[in-house]
């Protein structure tokens, strides 16, 4: 007999093996308060490779470290074949599965993804709780159910809407690293804990740093082991699947649980040891040519592990096929010239003229008999003082590789190296792959940012240049400053730093960082500029602000930063971060040979256990600073190359702060977020000094400076402040709660309070205390008049990705979607924000104008179709024709004619004569996942793509009932373009091939192989026909002739993927890119011939 379900109470033994318990084995980083400490991050993860079974660590079977409340059973699964837990039960609170058994505990597990086994019945009620502790070292929970309407997030709770599809058995996989930072622009730093709910079946849970699917899982993690597992088990992420940030996975490892034993630990650490991981270095493009210095032009592959030496690699490509020439317009991207490469200052690199493959293959044969790999050590020497000791340089021979590169950023070394960049025929490409952590050159906005590599080698002047960007990073708190001289306003676009007059809106763009940035800071006369990135590797830039020269790359710190800072006389630079054994390393730089082009001399390291979120050099004492971060504000003093501190004594104001913010629920500890000096006239003593200190709970502590003693606590509300700045008479706070605060000193009642259009993440105050410059979570960047309580935006951006941009073809605008659900239309000639349709229970996938109306149609994640009025900002019409995601939206010839295209591979044709009814339906050829099409301008044409998407399909819009023409691909499409008198077909491919089909024969009239390295998503054709623009995951957007028998220009700047394209011609000739990040790029074309 072989019964279904094998039950066992828990009422009976359940109760027995929850008594026999050992308390030795739970995992305590809490203290007597409650308070969460800061596990140590590499020793945890070392144990934890590859992925650690939850259940097992805690002792689920025996409750050694979880406990459980209500109907709990454990059965033996007929499906599955395994044991698991089943919770019953109509209440959730009554009926749960906790992991710690108390919630002080934590289990301090480090991996970025976890793997939840369960299985739901999608008729019932169930929830999940995660609690996950975050950087700043407060708890978010991560809650799923299906009972919310929608996702939602605030600064402490994420919850995520899940619907399971099936009553199947499923591996829930969450990358807790990205949703945390999406959703509350926090870090991760580990998983505290877990509760499973009623009702709902549970086996284990895992974490692991590896993204796993069906095919790589190990055994240990499988539900099921036989062909059949596909039938009875399913797999999902949630809300998404990762970004493609993987390293290559073996077949399948078959290795058990991470476990505390000192054998694991044994085996873990030898592994480790016997198999470094090399690391994909950094691929740049150097500019070269008589006109100008030899730049950086592309950041890539963010460098990991071991340096490799540098190398520069010559590309010849072969010539055109004869019969592939066709007529074409004047050339606007200059003639092709031999290669030749100058010396970069910052690089090192000097090679002379290269004027045949012979002479780059003796260069590499004697650059390669010079100069060994670079070692770990070698690396060190040079990030920690500066960019002047790089590897050198050695040209090495290349021979085009049959097949296109990696992906992207993805891409490993020998992908990298080995890879066929050709552009255009007869042309060569030169790149210095570069060792991780070597400076790269910063451009000045007005010396052109972004570099053509043909440019390089022909000399010719570039096409276009980086004229605006549109973005801001509010995520973090204290990146926007004002420059002392208040001439202004310094914030960063991911990986951009951004300098814009607030008067004329004009900017300036300093380039080099590879993640995006964090963390600003100038001395006292504005001539050095200090940025910090986010991410793994730790990199702080020191700059010449006036020039916009690069300095120093510092790479003390092994990750982590929290903080940077200048002191006022520009001698010394200070930063916080973690150090290799994940401990908070304090780092003090003098940095005055750097203007003279020597190295950055490190004046003190110090590790600390009080935990560091800001640090600030003392404007009021020579070699003092002040740190101030969980339960702790700390005066250091710098002496004899060490840093002695001493902590401030919170005592009882610490604890009355917490009491009046009790009823919210707080831990017993205090978050201490931002720091400010007093400066003013009449102060001589240092005890008549002081310090500000705000918190999360909505307080300022008042700090004597002298005697090192709270003066004071002001509770000025109960949202946490984000940033925190005092002049001689009153202090500026900006809040969660939206709001902007300008408070006298004795914080009695504010004089002025203004409500923003998010949470206030930064502050900062001009010289002269009359204005003060603000950014907001929401993307947005402002000035505050105090005086006349006038307020400036100076830009507003998407928070999210933007997915699309479309040019109106009647009036000086665009508009762009993107993945913060938001429709905004801009201003093309100030790039100012006009008018925002928001859709907070869908996502827009594509648009269209209409050519004739003040009208644009937008489709969305829902397949509904919305018609927007512009002038009016109304929705005018909606329709849903389609069963899944629109594909692409787009109006024919006069705009009588709408047409879209679903997920499921149907066209919908609506008359927009007839409030936009639908007209016909077409079961087009097109699969579900080549959902693309182009119309021409007259509307007489429309082109869509075969089932397979290796065909072309051309449609006579006059008459549908006429079958459809039919040209051939060598590959599959991704993306059409007509040019404008409809005489040719342009396509990107997805082995990243430029195509060009005469539209007349159907035949190829052109091809480019490998224009990207990765992916090309975006294709855009000039109105005038003469230029096409493409972009792709390697950063770049590159402009071609439309005759494709020329050298492209490429140029960088995109912080991500370019995922859209547009040309427009007024108010001057330009192009539009946006990608991943949330900016937009506005590119001025060069007008003479």
């Amino acid at each position: 007999m072989a019964p279904e379900l094998i039950e066992r109470t828990a009422s009976s033994q359940l109760a027995t093996k929850a008594a026999q318990r050992p308390k030795e084995n739970a995992v305590r980083l809490g203290d007597k308060s409650g308070k969460v400490a800061t596990p140590d991050l590499v020793a945890t993860k070392l144990w934890q490779h590859p992925f650690v079974n939850i259940f097992k660590y805690a002792g689920v079977e025996r409750w050694t470290n979880a406990s459980y409340e209500g109907d709990i059973r454990l059965y033996i699964d007929r499906t599955i074949g395994k044991m698991c837990y089943r919770i019953s039960g109509s209440i959730p609170a009554k009926n749960f599965l906790q992991i710690p058994k108390k919630k002080t505990d934590s289990l301090a597990l480090t991996g970025r993804f976890l793997y939840a086994m369960i299985c739901v019945q999608p008729s019932k009620m169930f929830v999940m709780h995660f609690d996950l502790v975050v950087e700043e070292g407060f708890t978010v929970r991560l809650s799923v159910s299906n009972i919310f309407k929608a996702d939602e997030q605030d600064t402490k709770t994420i919850k995520l809407r899940y619907e399971p599809p099936s009553d199947k058995w499923t591996v829930l996989g969450f990358d807790l690293r990205s949703i945390l930072k999406e959703r509350t622009g926090r870090a991760y730093r580990c998983l505290k804990g877990m509760q499973f709910c009623s009702r709902m079946l549970v086996k284990n849970a895992y974490t692991s740093d590896t993204i796993y699917d069906p095919q790589t899982l190990p055994r240990d993690m499988m539900l099921l082991q036989s062909s059949k597992a596909d039938q009875v088990t399913a797999w999902q992420w949630l809300p998404n699947p990762p970004r493609s940030e993987r390293t290559p996975l073996p077949s399948r490892p078959h290795s058990r649980a991470a476990s505390f034993s000192a054998e694991d630990c044994k085996e873990n650490v030898e592994h480790s040891q016997a198999t470094p991981s090399p690391s994909p270095p950094q691929i740049k493009v150097v500019k070269a040519g008589p006109e100008s210095p030899a730049s950086v032009l592309e950041p890539q592959i963010r460098p990991v592990g071991k340096a490799r030496p540098n190398r520069v690699i010559a590309n010849p490509l072969p010539n055109p096929s004869p019969d592939l020439a066709r007529s074409r317009p004047p050339s606007r991207l200059g003639s092709e010239a031999r290669l030749f490469v100058q010396r970069d200052p910052l690089l090192g690199i000097e090679v002379g003229n290269l004027s045949d493959r012979e002479s780059a293959h003796e260069a590499s044969q004697s650059s390669s008999q010079e100069k060994p790999d670079a070692t770990s050590s070698d690396r060190k020497d040079t990030e920690s003082e500066g960019c002047a000791d790089v590897p050198r340089v050695r040209v090495v021979r290349h021979e085009p590789s049959p097949q296109a590169s990696g992906d992207g950023e993805e891409a490993d070394v020998k992908e990298a190296v080995e890879a066929d960049v050709s552009e255009s025929p007869e042309a060569r490409d030169v790149f210095v792959v570069e060792e991780p952590g070597v400076a790269e050159t910063p451009v000045d906005a007005r010396q052109q940012p972004s570099v053509s590599r043909e440019q390089s080698r022909s000399g010719a002047a570039p096409i276009m240049e980086l004229d605006k960007v549109v973005g801001f990073s509010g995520q973090r708190t204290g990146n926007v400053l004002y420059s002392p001289d208040g001439s202004a306003v310094v914030f960063p676009c991911s990986s951009t730093i951004i300098a814009m007059d607030p008067a004329t809106g004009s900017q300036r763009f300093f380039l080099g960082h590879s993640a995006p940035v964090f963390a600003l800071a100038f001395d006292a006369k504005g001539s050095l500029l200090a940025s910090a990135q986010e991410g793994k590797h730790a990199v702080i830039r020191v700059w010449d602000f006036a020039s916009g020269t690069c300095l120093a790359v510092l790479m003390t710190h092994a990750s982590g930063l929290t903080s940077v800072d200048v002191s006022a006389d520009g001698k010394a630079l200070l930063g916080v971060g973690l150090d290799q054994h994940a401990r908070q390393l304090i780092v003090v730089w003098d940095i005055t040979p750097l203007p003279g082009g020597n190295r950055a001399v490190v004046l003190a390291r110090h590790t600390t256990d009080h935990h560091v979120l800001t640090a600030r050099f003392s404007p009021l004492e020579d070699n003092h600073l002040m740190t101030c971060g969980r339960n702790s504000i700390r005066s250091y003093r710098l002496k004899n190359g060490q840093l002695k501190g001493c902590s401030v004594n919170l005592a009882e104001h610490r604890q009355q702060a917490l009491l009046k913010h009790s009823d919210k629920g707080s831990s017993a500890e205090i978050v201490f977020t931002d720091l400010a000096f007093q400066l003013g006239y009449g102060l001589t003593e240092l005890y008549e000094k002081r310090v500000y200190v705000s918190t999360s709970s909505g307080s300022v502590f008042q700090v004597n400076y002298g005697r090192l003693t709270v003066e004071g606590v002001h509770q000025l509300h109960t949202e946490p402040i984000n940033s925190l700045a005092v002049t001689e008479g009153f202090c500026i706070t900006g809040s969660s709660d939206r709001r902007l605060r300008v408070w006298p000193l004795e914080f009695s009642a504010f004089f002025m309070e203004m409500e923003l259009e998010g949470e206030v993440m930064a502050t900062s105050v001009r010289a002269d205390g009359l204005s003060v410059a603000f950014g907001t979570r929401s993307g947005s960047v402002g000035v505050l008049d105090v005086g006349n309580h006038r307020n400036l935006t100076l830009l507003r951006s998407h928070t999210d990705k933007v997915l699309a941009l479309a040019i109106d073809p009647k009036q000086s605008q665009f508009t762009t979607i993107s993945a913060d659900r938001t429709v905004r239309i801009w201003s093309l000639d100030s790039m100012e924000q006009l008018y925002e349709f928001d859709a907070p229970g869908d996502c827009p996938t594509c648009l269209a104008y209409h050519p004739c109306e003040r009208v644009i149609a937008c489709g969305f994640q829902s397949g509904m179709v919305r018609v927007f009025a512009i002038e009016n900002t109304t929705l005018v019409h909606e329709r849903r024709q389609h069963r899944g995601p629109v594909q692409q939206v787009l109006f024919l010839g006069s705009g009588d004619h709408l047409v879209s295209s679903g997920a499921e591979g149907n066209l919908c044709i609506y008359d927009a004569t007839r409030e936009y009814a639908p007209a016909k339906i077409l079961a087009t050829p097109m699969g579900k996942r080549h959902a693309e099409m182009a119309g021409t301008a007259d509307g007489r044409q429309l082109a869509t793509l075969g089932p397979d998407g290796k065909s072309v399909v051309l449609y006579d819009t006059s008459n549908w009932a006429q079958p459809p023409r039919v040209i051939p691909a060598s590959s599959t499409i991704r993306k059409l373009a007509f040019s404008p008198d409809a005489r040719f077909i342009f396509a990107v491919t997805t082995e990243a091939r430029l195509e060009k089909y005469d539209v007349a024969s159907g035949q190829l009239a052109g091809r480019v192989p490998d224009v990207h390295r990765g992916d090309c998503q975006a294709l855009a054709v000039s109105a005038d026909g003469a230029l096409v623009a493409t972009g792709g995951s390697d950063r770049l957007v590159k402009v071609w002739s439309t005759s494709l028998d020329e050298a492209a220009q490429s140029f960088s700047g995109q912080n991500g993927t370019v995922l859209c394209a547009a040309f427009t011609s007024e108010p001057s000739p330009s192009l539009l890119t946006v990608g991943e990040g949330n900016a937009i790029l506005r590119w001025r074309l060069r007008t003479d011939p």
